[in-house]
């Protein structure tokens, strides 16, 4: 019997070079670093009882959190200073990057 696993689809596009490199490769990277982490975390905690892997787990969490202030500030900025300077059109890509993904969900 094979087991109903729930999931989030998204859809990522990266249009400017740099965002490519960030979404390519350097992306990559982080999410299999984030992984080992939380595998070799939870394996700790098993082993020494006197490991807490929610310590971990939650500067994890406080770190990323930073990081989505730091571009949800960067975005407002951003689009402040367009409406300030009065341009609403934005430029077109001719080579966009699609990323497809899945985030597993535990229950």
């Amino acid at each position: 019997m094979t087991y109903s696993k729930p999931s989030f689809p998204g859809h990522l596009r990266l249009n400017s070079e740099q965002a490519k490199r960030f979404g390519g490769a350097e992306f990559d990277n982080a999410t299999s670093a984030l992984f080992v982490i939380d595998v070799m975390a939870r394996k700790l905690a098993r082993r020494r009882k006197n490991f807490n892997h929610q310590v971990v787990a939650d500067a994890i969490s406080k770190t990323i959190e930073k990081m989505q202030t730091e571009v949800s500030n960067e975005i407002q900025r951003m689009e402040t200073f367009l409406k300030k300077e009065g341009i609403s059109q934005r430029p077109n890509y001719s080579n966009p990057l699609e990323r497809k993904f899945n985030i597993s969900s535990p229950r």
